[in-house]
């Protein structure tokens, strides 16, 4: 499985200020369910978040996963994609590259270290179909557009539908 996706403005002047963002997103795949984080907004998204300077996207990885749900997961990770999303806000382009890794949860070791606003999201790390969590959010979507409830709601979805694309020939998984 290997997806590359570019979401938003296609093409950036060559003298724009550009804010750059990385972060890392864990798939973690439980036959045809996956481990995601649910919020108040009604979405799930990939446990996941950015990378700090010092950190390799294994280090964030394992950091973030712990964070927003409470669980570890493996050393053995596999970089599955990358989505990059590009828009203009406060006089400079943003430009975010969130990396997947296909990861496996080992443990729950502690609670969940949520920052104001995921709290306020009321994070909850869940196992659901990978279908579910696809047609959910791709339901928000139609209805209210892809950045309307939360503004990873369009990048998640899109990975979502390579996942479940994937399952459908390695596990015969119904869409």
């Amino acid at each position: 499985m290997y997806f590359e996706k570019t979401l938003g403005v296609s093409k950036i002047p060559e003298d724009a200020k550009i804010m750059r963002r990385e972060a890392v997103r864990g798939v973690a795949l439980d036959g045809d369910s996956i481990f995601m984080v649910h919020t108040s907004n009604g979405d799930y998204k990939f446990p996941g978040g950015g990378i700090e300077e010092w950190e390799t996207h294994a280090e964030a990885l394992k950091r973030e996963f712990i964070e927003e749900t409470g669980c570890s997961i493996s050393d053995e990770m596999k970089f599955i994609g990358v989505i990059t999303e590009q828009k203009f806000e406060e006089n400079a382009y943003f430009v975010m590259k969130s990396y997947y890794y296909e990861c496996k949860v080992e443990e729950k070791k502690q609670e969940q270290q949520l920052e104001p606003y995921e709290k306020r999201l009321n994070f909850k790390a869940e196992l659901i179909p990978v279908v579910n969590a696809y047609k959910n959010n791709l339901l928000l979507v139609e209805k209210f557009g892809s950045i309307a409830s939360s503004p990873w709601l369009g990048r998640e979805t899109i990975a979502l539908e390579y996942i479940v694309n994937n399952l459908k020939g390695r596990h015969k998984c119904e869409n």
